[in-house]
């Protein structure tokens, strides 16, 4: 049996993901060359996993149902372009979740705890909510970083009614995401 590469995502609404689009085609018309994200990938990553069987799958889709159960739905806004690691050598584009609601840094910290107590590490780094919307490949002409103030003031709102825990399998055309199981929140 093979291993799969798991992560948690806050799934985004139809109409989230179509103003996302729209703002991520007219940034395409200014940078390049990069590889651009698939709007059906659209999410926001709560919690990379990496290499799983599917029996840790089955064992960590378990223990994340405690952190789910009784929670509710939330808003959020994305607000504010960005790029890892730096302006000096961007390698991803990312518009930032703004400001970070404390319904999915609870969610996350939660999923820390849970997951730490079956074997994950924790994050060493900061978590910094983010939805990647493209990868830089190779050196870029322009400068980034006014290319990419042209659009912070664009604000973007949404309702997370569900994550979901998915499988990523990578591809030469780019990641192909299943969801292994969704959490409704109510």
């Amino acid at each position: 049996m093979y291993n799969i590469r798991g992560f948690f995502a806050a799934d985004l609404t139809e109409d989230a993901v179509n103003k996302l689009s729209l703002l991520q085609k007219n940034i395409k018309n200014k940078i390049y060359p990069v590889k651009w994200v698939d709007p059906h990938n659209f999410h926001v990553t709560i919690k990379f996993l990496g290499e799983v069987s599917p029996e840790r799958a089955i064992e960590i889709i378990k223990k994340s149902e405690q952190v789910f159960k009784g929670k509710t739905a939330f808003r959020l806004s994305f607000k504010g372009l960005g790029v890892f690691p730096n302006f000096k050598n961007p390698k991803v584009i990312w518009i930032a979740v703004h400001p970070e609601t404390e319904s999915l840094v609870n969610i996350y910290n939660e999923l820390e705890t849970e997951l730490f107590k079956i074997g994950f590490s924790k994050e060493k780094r900061k978590f910094k909510a983010h939805m990647t919307l493209g990868r830089i490949k190779s050196n870029l002409k322009i400068n980034l970083y006014d290319e990419l103030q042209k659009f912070n003031n664009v604000e973007i709102k949404t309702c997370i009614n569900s994550i979901s825990f998915i499988k990523s399998v990578l591809t030469p055309k780019g990641p192909v995401y299943t969801p292994l199981k969704t959490f409704t929140l109510k």
